[in-house]
């Protein structure tokens, strides 16, 4: 699979950066960037206190609840600068005239005095003076944010900015019949004007499909449904089978949970073991002990190396013997449902030519994005990236979660797997940009036509009727996020029909397995 594709899951989880899919928009939040979410850059008008509250104004009155619902007039306000930095960061400063600020404060008093009650006075009748000692640090923060977050929400729109945090947000203060500015940084997503993706020149590696490749997946398939016999007297070779204890230590003598297996049938140990252990259990016979020493660095949670190996201490339960089907038409009828040896055959030359089609398109794209990202440089934004990092952690955790394993039981330098993995993620985030400004810029997206056809092709591939896949999609909601998913598809179509591309016949890496089951030379 090309790097592009991976947009599906990402976006799923992430519905707030504007052209982004809807799958592709990470956001930070203020747990963990310590930082004001974009969500709150064009904050609601502040509230003032209730009657019941305390002067921290944490209650909404019904005046401040009736001004969230009805839309408030622009601030006037003069934009003093909108600079564009390093890492999608705009430094935005503006200043409100000192007017704009009396006037709300006396709307915010104006309101305290309908609401409050102070003892001694009747509602409504509790004197200016005594409300602004009461509430004056309160009033003038309401009343300083809403002028931020009204102001901001014109320049946002005004400049088309997609925000996807606040930074350093500060103002000068107030003083009376002063100016007020207010300065802040903004994350944004960055404005991509895609250029140079009128012509792509390729060269992709192709392999041709011949009886020999057809031969090897013949092969394979008769592999995955061999049975397996017990031998008493043979001793393990490639091509058997072993039933196995394991324990596992390290050089302490430090038991490693994880690896113990009880009784555990191996049908293909080079690919399911260490190389030194499988090397080491040809020749044995059941009841061999053995113990192998495999080179595997474990380290502490602080980094310190702790043991350099893993002690493999081995009993061969069992040996079995390999025996596979024949291929003939009995065999095709019971793997394939096929009437005849030949009908499958011919099946699986077609599942080959259609896997190999799908490899030369997945190259052809991960080239013209490569080029793309070339000609089109741009920042991408720190959100972006470490939202999609963390997905992609999150989920290779999942992976190994459930075959029973942890980053450190693979022997990766969490280091190198942290900075591999972000390198990934920014990609991703380049590709998806560039895939909406194409998108955008040729106005591609799907029609009623392209989703009748895209869940045709989703109803073969699971065997049902399109209706029942729409009718699914349209119960769990999912029927226009599939549909948007759909312009990707349209975009990397719309790409390669601009691509020349030369294909360069290789030798394919090996389909062909030895009778341990892992690949061999052809």
């Amino acid at each position: 699979m090309s790097e592009q594709e991976p947009k599906a899951e990402i976006a799923a989880d992430n519905p707030t950066a504007g052209e982004m899919p809807a799958k592709e928009a990470p956001s930070a939040t203020a747990e963990s960037a310590g930082e004001t979410p974009a969500a709150e850059v064009a904050a609601a008008p502040a509230q003032a206190p209730s009657a019941e509250a305390e002067p921290s104004g944490a209650a909404e009155t019904q005046a401040a609840e009736e001004a969230v619902e009805k839309k408030e007039p622009p601030v006037r306000y003069e934009l003093l600068e909108a600079t564009l930095r390093a890492g999608s960061i705009v430094d935005v400063k503006f200043k409100v005239p000192a007017a704009e600020y009396d006037r709300k404060t006396e709307e915010y008093y104006k309101e305290l005095r309908q609401t409050v009650i102070i003892e001694g006075f009747r509602r409504g009748k509790a004197p200016l003076k005594l409300l602004q000692n009461r509430y004056h640090k309160e009033v003038e923060k309401d009343a300083l944010d809403y002028l931020f977050g009204n102001c901001l929400e014109q320049i946002v729109k005004e400049k088309n900015y997609t925000v996807l945090r606040e930074l350093d947000r500060q103002n000068s203060g107030v003083e009376k019949d002063q100016d007020i500015t207010f300065s802040v940084s903004l994350e944004i997503q960055p404005r991509v004007e895609p250029q140079g993706y009128d012509r792509f020149d390729l060269t992709v590696d192709a392999h041709e499909i011949n009886e020999a490749l057809v031969e090897a997946e013949i092969e394979k398939l008769r592999r995955r449904h061999a049975t397996f016999q017990k031998t008493e007297t043979s001793p393990y070779a490639p091509g058997h089978g072993v039933v196995l204890d394991i324990r596992v230590t390290d050089e302490s003598g430090e038991e490693v949970p994880n690896l113990k297996r009880e009784g555990q049938f191996f049908a293909h140990p080079a690919r399911s073991l260490p190389e030194e252990v499988e090397r080491e259990l040809r020749g044995k016979r059941a009841g061999d002990l053995l113990t192998v020493r495999v080179p595997f660095e474990r380290k502490s949670e602080g980094g310190v190396i702790t043991s350099s190996a893993d002690i493999y201490h081995i009993k061969v339960c069992e040996v079995r013997r390999e025996i596979l089907p024949e291929f003939n038409d009995e065999f095709a009828r019971d793997v394939a449902g096929m009437n005849t040896a030949q009908e499958l055959r011919e099946r699986i030359r077609k599942e080959l030519e259609q896997s190999e089609e799908e490899r030369v398109r997945d190259q052809a794209l991960e080239k013209i994005f490569n080029q793309l990202i070339e000609r089109n440089p741009f920042d991408v934004p720190e959100t972006l990236r470490e939202e999609t990092y963390r997905h992609l952690v999150s989920e290779h955790a999942r992976r190994l979660g459930r075959l029973g394993l942890r980053l450190e039981d693979l022997g990766d330098d969490p280091k190198e797997y942290a900075l591999r993995t972000r390198q990934t993620a920014e990609r991703m985030v380049r590709v998806l940009l560039l895939t909406n400004a194409i998108a955008a810029k040729e106005k591609i997206e799907a029609s009623e036509a392209d989703l009748e056809r895209a869940i045709a092709k989703q109803a073969e591939r699971e065997g049902r009727r399109p209706l029942a896949v729409r009718a699914r999609l349209e119960k769990e909601k999912r029927l226009e996020a599939f549909k948007d998913d759909l312009k990707y598809e349209l975009v990397n179509d719309f790409l390669l029909s601009r691509a020349n591309i030369s294909k360069q016949y290789v030798m394919p890496e090996s389909k062909l397995v030895t009778p341990d089951g892992t690949p061999t030379a052809s």
